[in-house]
């Protein structure tokens, strides 16, 4: 009694929160009962300045940015002068931006940013350095600012969205200054933590995180006010004004011919009102947040652990599970009692608290999915109308622009004040399959030559900023390795030392000729479809369509051949000789796409797919017995339109997909009846050729083709989002069917185990290469990807454009004004004879291997029986397993 007495008089504050009615209640009782009023967050008290405090500094925040960007850009305030002013002061914006440019420099040799020899510490040149490293990068930062400010100093509508956008980054920035330190865990006297075993020192935590929630939800509060506040402000300081000058305001834009000037006189004189409406978007993000307050501090984890003392140590645990045991035994004794209401009465408070959790989290999750979603297809809405009327408007490309800050201050927004949820996304993410497996084929030998391949033009920058920075540590003393480079960029380099450079290589090989290929390929694309139209304009018009059907049908037969250029090209063919008119032939000309796109699908299943995958070869390289193509089985298996079926077939590469449904032996017709939805993406295709041929009649024409064009863009975005989407689903519904051993793949496995024996029996690394073939196979490979960097990116400098609708008779091949120039003939000539080295390469391991080969494969033939003998009683023994009994069986 006496340490209960002086553990209550230790915390008075504590006592007088635990009465229901005022009167006092015993600490023992009130740490018994779950929902005391200990637990109550109104009885505690926030931390920081309150709701009354952050109001007034966030109003001025808000009031003072908002007026600036009115000030500074609005004929309200001095906006001609001002725009006039970076007019005429362009040519100091690459001095700005070189002084930008310099500083960062500077303070990353310095190791400002992230300061390896200062742990925990960012932004810092040493561990006192408070003020002058700040500078510096606030000086940066201003140069960098006034650079953009002088090249877009004619475009008041970009200046005045970026500046107003300053609101809620000011805010945050507020917070940051304004939020109290919470401190989880006191320091004893020996310096050390003391751990929270006691009550004190949890209703100490316990308060400290309601407290911080109080505040959150104080700041929150008065940040939607002050964004409601400097909207109303600018409101009701533009209304008198623009009355006083409206008449002035319509004779300068009378006076004014140009369209585009007239609109930028408009967004100048209404620029109060584009700022107050920004304001209350602003004030909607913040509501978002106050109207969820209540579940998202419900989803706190370490609150809830808390106050249902999970994992309590101590005499505290005890005590609250002994009178719990005896509230049960007491329900459960009572023979008056229903068993629903003896059950109910004796639910504990942990699975409450859980389940409260995950609801909360879940609802969460929706409400902030749908308002991003409703944002986007605003943003999709809003791009849509005004590419049909004002796409050249900088009216339009001020609210483009202005959905396009507010989508991204959404998703920043999101991140901040709704960091669990943030943070449980990314978790649930890391737990999926396919995310499993996008993390292992980052690692794969493909991934780190295509990383290699992309990363090459800036790494020689990378290695220089990196012997500089070792430099300047080292003339500090700060350098912790003696390597010639930063340690983190040293241990990237030694990291590559564990690479299997012989497969890199190679692949290195590959990806240099893609990139080659995907750039010169739709060139002469265009040149034959441009050739085929030419040939075509004297046919009828039935002759036309079936020549279209034809050339159409040989195209869809080439692999690499997508179906986009043909639908284009019987867009722009038929709409043009249609004797009944232009929509008649736009509409011929969709569903004849549609149905050389399912005809094509039906020859690539039945004639092609079919009759390869009954060699075994194909489909050990298909890979039809490994998880994802069993994952993607699963899926085209559907009958009917299932969603995941449709996404497969209309999103997959068109030749690939057809292919692979004819090697997995799926039925033709269940095919095709998924194949259906590409009409929506068949349908813009078919129209943006068709609007091309009438681009000389008006902008509407072209507008409409790039809009057509950019829907075919969204559709297939959204065919790719969805195939992955289930496929996922079929490893999460199926994943046990998916991985078991099946006796139909026992060959194929074989034939896997027997490449991965030869594979390590060849124990082929590169220092067995002798130095005359490593010297060729790696040069070579530097060459091809110098090579095909120099197509990818530099495309322009290597091919002339010859579109479509171009006339073919005016084609020019080969000279500096032709289709081939000449940087192309020589990157593709040295990358040509770059390939002499993968020659040599490959003849030199055939001539090692051939024996280790044969002896391997002699000695596989006397372990094949034994091997499929245990492989199929495996299987067996998992088809007869329960849990395959109890799901469904796939095909």
């Amino acid at each position: 009694m006496e340490g209960t007495t002086k553990a209550e008089d230790d915390r008075p504050s504590i006592r007088r929160s635990f009465s229901r009615t005022g009167s006092q209640q015993s600490l023992d009782i009130a740490i018994k009962d779950p929902d005391s009023t200990l637990f109550d967050a109104n009885l505690s008290h926030s931390p920081g300045v309150g709701f009354w405090g952050y109001l007034p500094l966030c109003l001025v925040t808000t009031l003072l940015i908002s007026g600036t960007a009115i000030g500074l850009w609005a004929d309200m305030g001095c906006g001609q002068v001002c725009i006039d002013f970076l007019a005429d002061q362009r040519r100091f914006a690459l001095i700005f931006g070189g002084i930008g440019l310099f500083l960062t420099v500077i303070l990353y040799m310095l190791d400002f940013f992230w300061p390896p020899h200062l742990p925990g510490m960012f932004l810092a040149l040493h561990e006192r350095d408070w003020w002058l490293g700040r500078s510096l990068f606030t000086i940066a930062v201003l140069a960098f600012l006034a650079t953009l400010l002088l090249l877009t100093g004619d475009n008041p509508a970009l200046l005045l969205i970026v500046t107003v956008f300053g609101c809620p980054a000011g805010v945050i920035g507020l917070r940051k200054l304004t939020a109290p330190t919470t401190l989880f865990f006191s320091r004893t006297s020996s310096g050390g933590v003391e751990a929270p075993d006691s009550f004190r020192e949890r209703m100490r935590l316990l308060n400290m995180l309601i407290g911080a929630e109080v505040d959150q939800k104080a700041f929150y509060k008065a940040a939607m006010y002050a964004f409601l506040g400097a909207a109303l402000a600018c409101v009701v300081a533009w209304i008198p004004w623009a009355v006083r000058t409206r008449k002035i305001h319509e004779i300068e834009v009378d006076a004014t011919k140009d369209t585009a000037d007239r609109e930028l006189l408009m967004i100048r004189w209404a620029a109060p009102l584009i700022v107050a409406m920004t304001n209350v978007a602003f004030a909607s993000f913040v509501f978002l947040r106050v109207l969820l307050n209540d579940s998202y501090t419900a989803t706190d984890k370490a609150k809830n652990n808390l106050i249902v003392h999970q994992g309590a140590p101590g005499r505290l645990h005890q005590d609250l599970l002994e009178h719990r045991l005896a509230m049960v035994h007491a329900h459960l004794c009572d023979g008056n009692a229903a068993p629903e209401d003896r059950l109910k009465a004796t639910e504990d408070r942990t699975q409450k608290y859980l389940i409260q959790h995950i609801t909360h989290m879940k609802q969460l999750t929706a409400i902030v999915k749908t308002v991003g979603c409703c944002f986007i297809a605003v943003l999709g809405s809003l791009y849509v109308g005004f590419q049909l009327t004002l796409a050249d408007s900088p009216i339009a490309r001020m609210v483009q622009t202005a959905f396009c800050f507010l989508l991204l201050t959404f998703v920043a927004f999101v991140s901040v004040a709704f960091d669990r949820l943030w943070k449980a996304i990314g978790v649930w993410l890391q737990d999926l399959p396919m995310w499993k497996a996008a993390a292992s084929a980052c690692r794969a030998d493909w991934a780190r030559a295509l990383f290699i391949c992309l990363a090459l033009p800036s790494a020689p920058f990378v290695l220089l900023i990196s012997w500089i920075n070792q430099l300047v540590r080292r003339c500090r003393r700060l350098a912790v390795n003696k390597d010639c480079f930063t340690q983190r960029v040293a241990e990237v380099l030694q990291s590559f030392a564990a690479w299997e450079w012989i497969h890199v290589i190679y692949w290195c090989y590959v990806f240099a000729m893609v990139m080659i290929i995907y750039k010169a390929v739709p060139v002469f694309l265009n040149v034959l479809l441009s050739w085929m139209t030419e040939v075509m304009k004297d046919l009828g018009f039935g002759p036309i369509l079936l020549a279209t059907y034809a050339i159409g049908m040989i195209l869809f037969m080439l692999p690499p051949v997508p179906g986009p250029p043909i639908y284009l090209f019987g867009g722009f063919v038929i709409s043009e000789k249609c004797p009944w008119g232009f929509w008649w032939g736009t509409l011929i000309s969709i569903v004849l796409s549609f149905f050389l796109k399912l005809s094509a699908c039906f020859v690539q299943q039945k004639l092609i797919g079919e009759r390869l995958g009954q060699k075994m070869y194909v489909k050990q390289i298909v890979g039809v017995h490994k998880p994802l193509i069993r994952a993607i089985e699963v899926v085209l298996s559907q009958p009917g339109l299932s969603f995941g079926k449709c996404m497969i077939l209309c999103g997959g590469p068109d030749w690939p997909t057809s292919v692979l449904a004819g090697i997995l032996r799926l039925s033709v017709l269940q095919c095709m009846l998924g194949t259906t939805p590409v009409l929506a993406s068949v349908m813009p295709l078919c129209l943006t050729g068709s609007f091309f041929l009438r681009r000389s009649e008006s902008d509407f024409w072209l507008r409409a083709g790039n809009l057509t064009f950019t829907l075919t863009l969204i559709v297939s975005v959204i065919f790719w989002v969805g195939m992955g989407w289930a496929i996922q689903s079929a490893y999460d519904k199926s994943n046990w069917e998916i991985n078991r051993p099946r006796e139909e793949f026992v060959a194929l496995e074989w034939l896997d185990y027997r490449a991965d024996v030869i594979k390590e029996r060849c124990g082929l690394h590169w220092a067995d290469l002798p130095l005359l073939v490593k010297v060729l196979y790696a040069g070579g490979a530097l060459i091809a990807t110098v090579c095909g960097q120099i197509v990818f990116w530099r495309s322009n400098l290597c091919f002339g454009t010859f579109r479509l609708i171009d006339d073919i008779n005016e084609l020019r091949w080969f000279g500096q004004t032709g289709l081939v120039r000449p940087l192309a003939i020589v990157t593709v000539t040295l990358a040509m004879m770059s390939y002499a080295g993968l020659f040599t390469f490959k003849i030199w391991v055939w001539r090692r291997n051939k024996k280790v080969i044969a002896e391997a494969a002699a000695e596989l033939e006397i372990l094949k029986p034994a091997w499929i003998v245990n492989r199929l009683t495996e299987a067996r023994s998992a088809a007869q397993s329960p849990k395959a009994k109890s799901l469904p069986s796939i095909p």
